[in-house]
């Protein structure tokens, strides 16, 4: 079975070539995230954004598609907070719901 690196895959491991230390998709997030905000001058302003907003909601176990996340984060480039907010009470609902 050939594994899509850019598509979650729940707690399933991916291969070595494609995550560092064979993370899985969510450990792999928490690692980049971390990162940005650990050190937000390296990285634009809508990037530290965008993790400020998703880290919390990701050390729950939710992890966005590659589709969703680069449609949230054309969103928050545009600027347009009332659409971001509506995405992250969605997410907060799934979460919670």
């Amino acid at each position: 079975m050939e594994i899509d690196p850019l598509k979650p895959i729940g707690g399933r491991r991916i291969p070595h070539s494609h995550a560092e230390f064979d993370a899985t998709p969510n450990e792999h997030a928490l690692h980049i995230g971390r990162w940005v905000l650990r050190y937000p001058q390296r990285h634009s302003l809508n990037a530290v954004a965008a993790w400020r907003l998703t880290l919390p909601r990701i050390l729950t176990g939710w992890l966005p598609s590659v589709e969703e996340a680069q449609r949230a984060m054309a969103i928050i480039k545009a600027g347009q907070l009332e659409k971001v907010q509506k995405l992250i009470r969605q997410v907060d609902a799934q979460i919670n719901g």
